[in-house]
């Protein structure tokens, strides 16, 4: 049974047509428009009480769902599926499912490697997508390594100036980490030689 107002039913309406506009542009690669869309259905039924509604607008499900779906149809190693694996892996990062991003980031990485070959733009977004992740997670050697990779694969790809300061956030934000830990090491050891 559907809502019974009709300003209720054509925000309902709306959110699904933004729905159905995200597939379409995750379906062609478009990440950013099909993530615009599902912000703009949220905003279409915000203060609506329908959770038929709000359960596809949840951005998690949705790309969940999705990636079940491209798994299904195209395998895990697909290409599409490497690319939904890699923006729910940075969504999950975002809302702060660690252990689920960093399964859904090296899938990503794996697939990427695997249908692109190493040297890909694709590759390297999903090495930094990692890379932040590991610095979120407080494992800096780890985002570190990462880094390294993404930057290492935009060089060599002539990347853009933008891109590779991009790359160099989480680099940047590891070694920082690692250069706090080192000194907070420094100085416990120092304490304890002073006893």
């Amino acid at each position: 049974m559907g809502p019974t107002d009709s300003t209720t039913a054509l925000a309902i309406d709306r959110a699904r047509t933004r729905l159905s506009a995200a597939r379409v542009f995750r379906y062609a690669g478009l990440a950013h428009d099909a993530r615009a869309a599902v912000e703009d259905a949220g905003i279409a039924v915000r203060g609506i009480d329908y959770p038929p509604i709000a359960a596809e607008i949840d951005a998690l499900a949705y790309y969940r769902r999705a990636l079940a779906t491209a798994e299904h149809n195209e395998g895990p190693m697909a290409a599409e599926t490497a690319t939904l694996a890699s923006d729910l892996g940075d969504l999950e990062r975002q809302t702060g499912h660690v252990d689920d991003a960093r399964a859904h980031l090296d899938q990503a990485i794996t697939a990427h490697e695997h249908m692109l070959g190493r040297e890909h733009a694709l590759v390297a977004q999903a090495n930094r997508r990692m890379a932040e992740l590991e610095v979120q997670a407080g494992c800096p050697a780890r985002a570190r390594r990462f880094a390294r990779e993404a930057i290492a694969i935009l060089e060599g790809l002539a990347a853009t100036p933008e891109q590779l300061a991009e790359a160099r956030r989480p680099l940047d934000a590891a070694m920082l980490a690692m250069a706090t830990e080192h000194g907070a090491t420094d100085r416990s050891a120092d304490s304890r030689a002073d006893q």
